[in-house]
């Protein structure tokens, strides 16, 4: 029962738009003063003059004044029909008369209405009084009717109409956000495309959303979106070794290479030779290693080239396993690392501290000399020990000493015994500084082969295409690199000499060298500086190698190829071709990497010599990986900031007497 009642199928809202009903003559003299305030040279406008007439419509034509009286009579009619007591008498005459037809059920029916008695009226509403007021508010009251207890329990639902209507409102909202959301063109995607479709989904809810329950629904609402996301359209989102996520469903897999992100780079094989497409990796052994036997598989130079071989884990038994060196064993500095590993290299650790970014020049140890390099400041002051004047070619010149024979017997027996590989566990990612020694990896991350003599690169020409394909115009030239020797009590070599001095001969090596960079789409260049790229042979100038040589080469920098936002190319390739002198420049690059302070070898026991007249290419690492894990490249760079991200070590190259024969 109710005062009175309105058809669900008429509901009626009323907006006013008429500004003379109901208006405040307070707020029309505010508004009438600040624009008197507002006007510089105040005029009456045309309506205050209105007012000041006799009578409405007094000195103007009778045809605009019965225009004016017609619309205003108009109006007023219209206001009039327009108020609450109109629409209740048209639902009470209808009630009355024929009942309201607004049933939803199957077979439609009409409510009739009657006009109770003022004693019938205060009757039923004692009755109700006293069912719904008294009782509830007596503590002692008992109900002994299980459907009125029910009823006084379930009263406030039932009688709230607004919460219910709001609550209807809500479950409308529910529904169309739901829908929304739970699209079935979307099989499955990433957290962030859920979230958005959440946000959205929110949005929608919102716009129906009323009533107390509406931040029950909206959490309830985020809860069943983020069950239907979680029941089959999660993305499976596994980053790869380069940073990007797995594209496929979520899935239980073996092997990580089961994983793709559908991203496909252009990478070149070990000789630089043939180009291939490369899938985004998600094992160091498929980045550094599979990737380029297969490559080798496909490529006709790669099979008739001079291989180094690098040192990997030999099992000796069959239950071997991954070395747990970080428990094992307390993590050494880069600074101890280096020395223990090269101490016998460097003649003065001033060479060290003078540059803690750079490596000094190093020779390898043969079997019938041992060769050290000189660091450029101690040999300046031999030079001024000798009273020899200096000159700018002292800052490529290097000493060879030999050492007594049984001396390096004596030191390359000691670094045999230290340096003895486990055969029951291995290495589980990369050999750093800080590896501990006798842990070799299960495979070779690096590569060094000869490609053939040093004929086939004229540096008129440069890098042909069809001998080293993908390079950009004009970055395909190698840099040169005049070194001057000086040998102490060594054999005669069948070389020019330039000049004698007091300590030793003289001799001059022309060596070509250049750093390569290779972007995710297979452009390839070489740099002239570390923040410069390589712009044509014409501008090379004589000993230009020494920028690259006695400087830190960034391990990543900006690709050319783009204008708007350039690919980021990462150092793969060192190029050198060796002079025809009876010497072997060797080779110990070191790569430190910017995010966390490692520093990458090749891992082998003694620097490779590179042979006489020939042309060798040193393929660096795809992607690096220390104790932690993976170690993921930049996705944006810029010259600036290029070294903060890794570098190769300056000081990798050196040279040594070529070994005689017993």
């Amino acid at each position: 029962m109710s005062l009175f009642s309105i058809p669900s199928n008429k509901r009626f809202v009323y907006y006013n738009t008429d500004s003379l009903i109901r208006k405040d003559p307070l707020i029309k003299s505010i508004s009438l003063l600040q624009t008197f305030l507002q006007k510089c040279n105040f005029k009456e406008d045309e309506d205050d003059l209105e007012d000041l007439r006799p009578f409405k419509g007094f000195g103007k034509p009778l045809l605009q004044c019965n225009t004016e009286h017609k619309q205003h009579m108009a109006n007023e009619t219209h206001r009039q029909k327009r108020n609450f007591m109109d629409l209740l008498m048209d639902h009470v005459d209808e009630a009355l008369e024929m009942g309201f037809d607004d049933s939803s059920t199957k077979f439609k029916g009409k409510n009739h209405f009657m006009i109770l008695s003022t004693k019938e009226w205060y009757d039923t509403f004692k009755m109700l009084h006293k069912i719904f007021i008294e009782n509830p508010d007596n503590p002692k009251f008992e109900a002994n009717d299980l459907d009125y207890k029910s009823y006084l329990e379930n009263f406030n639902k039932i009688m709230d109409i607004d919460d219910e209507f709001f609550n209807a409102c809500c479950d409308i909202g529910l529904q169309k956000a739901l829908a929304m959301y739970n699209n079935p063109a979307l099989t499955h995607y990433s957290n962030a495309v859920h979230k958005k479709l959440v946000d959205e989904a929110v949005t929608l809810y919102m716009k129906y959303a009323r009533g107390t329950r509406t931040a029950v629904n909206e959490n309830k609402l985020r809860e069943m979106c983020e069950r239907c996301w979680r029941n089959g359209k999660q993305q499976c989102e596994v980053n790869s070794l380069r940073g990007n996520p797995c594209i496929l469903p979520k899935h239980i897999v073996k092997e990580l290479s089961e994983h793709s992100s559908a991203h496909v780079f252009i990478s070149t094989c070990n000789c630089g030779r043939t180009q291939g497409r490369r899938e985004d990796p998600y094992t160091i052994r498929h980045a550094n290693y599979e990737f380029y036997q297969y490559m080798a598989n496909n490529c006709n130079l790669c099979a008739k080239v001079k291989q180094v071989h690098f040192p990997v884990f030999e099992p000796s038994i069959n239950d071997y396993r991954a070395a747990e060196f970080e428990i094992a064993f307390p993590k050494l500095s880069i600074q101890d690392s280096i020395n223990l590993d090269q101490d016998h290299n460097l003649p003065s650790p001033k060479s060290v501290a003078s540059d803690e970014c750079s490596q000094p020049l190093t020779a390898s140890q043969g079997t019938h000399t041992n060769l050290s390099l000189v660091s450029t400041d101690e040999l300046n002051k031999i030079d001024v020990d000798a009273d020899i004047p200096s000159s700018d070619e002292s800052l490529n010149e290097l000493i060879i000493q030999v050492k007594d024979k049984n001396t390096q017997k004596a030191e390359d027996k000691e670094r045999s015994i230290y340096r003895q590989p486990s055969t029951t566990e291995y290495l589980p990612g990369m050999v750093h500084t800080q590896t501990p020694p006798g842990l070799l990896p299960r495979f070779p991350s690096w590569s060094l082969v000869c490609v053939g003599p040093s004929s086939v690169y004229s540096h008129n020409t440069g890098l042909l295409e069809h001998f080293q394909s993908g390079f950009l115009s004009g970055a395909n030239f190698l840099l040169p690199w005049d070194v001057h020797v000086r040998l102490e009590h060594s054999a005669s070599w069948a070389y020019e000499k330039t000049r004698i001095r007091k300590m030793g001969e003289v001799h001059i090596l022309k060596i070509f060298v250049g750093c390569e960079y290779e972007c995710p789409r297979g452009h390839r260049f070489m740099m002239s500086s570390a923040d410069k790229i390589l712009r044509g042979g014409s501008g090379i100038l004589r000993d230009s190698g020494s920028k690259v040589v006695y400087n830190n080469m960034p391990l990543y920098f900006p690709c050319p190829c783009r204008s708007h936002k350039a690919d980021v190319a990462q150092l793969m390739r060192v190029h050198v071709v060796t002079p025809k002198a009876p010497v072997n420049v060797i080779l110990d690059p070191k790569v430190r990497t910017g995010e966390r302070d490692y520093v990458f070898t090749m891992g082998m026991p003694n620097p490779p010599r590179l042979t006489q007249s020939a042309y060798w290419i040193l393929r660096l690492p795809y992607t690096y990986q220390g104790d932690e894990g993976p170690i993921t490249p930049p996705n944006e760079i810029t010259t600036i900031n290029a070294l903060s991200y890794g570098c190769l070590l300056a000081g990798m190259f050196g040279v040594s007497e070529t070994e005689l024969d017993d």
